[in-house]
Order: structure tokens, then C-alpha cells, then sequence
């Protein structure tokens, strides 16, 4: 009780009701997915998509936000199906989308079994007409890396994140920045500007300090609302095909 915590990457939309000492620094899954859902069904043509997601508190988040907003502007979504986070072989749940005929997929999960499903969906030959999408974990450095040389475009929202930020990290890791490490890096530079900027001597300083308050981060703007819920600068990017 006499803490805040400051959560970088966590994106359960009722993270912040738990306390008045939560502060969060990375989008909810429903906030992000909703916007993959505008994008995929505005500027895709998408009408009808399938959803694949990992069976974690997380992938369900994401599948709720998009599946709700998608049906909001007057999309079907064919079909749903969840995945184990240790699952490599995903060809039943592929076979079962195609045939689900949806002109596009949401793929949601992280790491590198998501890449494996990524490639796979790809290599389909019942699927090369499915447009391929999903969210910010597509640009983490681990997925890009696993996913190799691409067949042919798929597409995600990503934060936007600072191009100076961006370019320091490539210098010193040798590796595309991804939201992650510029979420950590966020926090810091948020913490440091609120110490510099006045006395900060308890948790419900800290807290004050940031709630309601905009700050220049290495994910550009991040506007925080009374509850401790940030604003974040979305972008939707394509991943090319080489």
C-alpha cells in the first residue's frame, strides 16, 4: 500500500482498478486491438477475419478487443482459436481457419512460437489469399528474426517510437528497437523528470506526478488520464516481403 507500481508491459484493462497507486506504460490489449480492427476493416478491406490466438489472460484480452470492435463496424469474424504457449505445430488450427475462407487473420502472441505460427500460415497454399495481420509484437526484435524472409507482406499497429531512441539502440545492441525496451526506457525517463522537476518524498507524490500529465518519452507523447491510463501515439506498419 505504501508502493506505485509502475507496469511496463501488462495489458489486463482492469490493471488500474486494482489501486490508486497503478500507473501503466503500455496500451491494453482491447485499446490496441480495437485499433488493428478500424485499420484492418478501413484500410485492408477486411470483412470478414479469423482470429488466432495464444491461451493466456493476454491473447484474450487482444481477441475480446478486436472481436468486439471488428462487430461494432460491421465485420464477421469466422472463427476463433487459441493456441499453447509451447505449441510449434499448428497446421490443424490453419486448416480449419482456411477453410473458415476469411479474407484476413489476427494472429495474436509473442515470442518465437508466434513466428513459427506466422511461417506457417504463410507456407499454406489454402491461405496465400488470407491477409496476414496482428499488433506490436510483430516488431519485436526476437519475431523479425525468427520470421526471415516473408513470401509477401503482412501487416500491424505498432507505437510509434522515438527515431533518436531508435537509432541509439540499433548503435548499441546491433537489433531493431521494439516497444519493450522502449517502454522500460519510458519509465525511466518519466521517473527522472519528475524527480528533476520537484521534491518528491512518498509513493502518492510519484503518483500525482504522473497522473493527468503528458511526457516526452522514448514512445514519443504518452498522455496519462486521472485513472493512471496512458494515450499512446499509434502507427500501422507493414512488414514487406524480401
Amino acid at each position: 500500500k505504501d508502493q506505485v507500481m509502475l507496469a511496463t508491459a501488462v495489458n489486463s484493462t482492469d490493471l488500474t482498478n486494482v489501486s490508486d497507486r497503478v500507473v501503466r506504460l503500455s496500451p491494453t490489449g482491447k485499446s490496441m486491438a480495437s485499433k488493428l480492427a478500424e485499420y484492418n476493416f478501413h484500410e485492408l478491406n477486411l470483412k470478414k477475419t479469423s482470429i488466432i490466438y495464444v491461451n493466456i489472460e493476454m491473447g484474450d484480452e487482444f481477441r475480446q478487443g478486436y472481436k468486439a470492435r471488428f462487430h461494432e463496424l460491421g465485420g464477421t469474424i469466422t472463427s476463433e482459436y487459441s493456441y499453447e504457449s509451447t505449441q510449434r505445430d499448428f497446421k490443424d488450427i490453419i486448416n480449419k481457419m482456411v477453410a473458415d475462407k476469411p479474407d484476413g487473420v489476427y494472429v495474436v502472441g509473442v515470442g518465437e512460437n508466434m513466428s513459427i505460427l506466422i511461417k506457417q500460415i504463410l507456407q499454406h497454399p489454402g491461405a496465400k489469399d488470407i491477409t496476414v495481420t496482428g499488433d506490436f509484437n510483430f516488431s519485436s526484435a526476437g519475431v523479425i528474426e525468427a520470421l526471415g524472409q516473408l513470401p509477401r507482406d503482412i501487416y500491424y499497429t505498432d507505437i510509434n517510437i522515438d527515431e533518436q531512441f531508435a537509432k541509439s539502440y540499433v548503435h548499441k545492441y546491433n537489433q531493431p528497437a521494439s516497444v519493450y525496451p522502449a517502454f522500460t526506457f519510458a519509465l525511466l525517463q518519466i521517473y527522472k523528470q519528475i524527480v528533476d522537476d520537484g521534491e518528491v518524498k512518498t509513493p502518492t507524490d510519484i503518483y500525482n506526478a504522473i497522473v493527468g500529465k503528458s511526457f516526452q518519452t522514448a514512445v514519443n507523447t504518452i498522455a496519462f488520464d486521472e485513472k493512471g491510463e496512458p494515450t499512446f501515439d499509434i502507427v500501422f506498419k507493414k512488414m514487406s516481403a524480401k
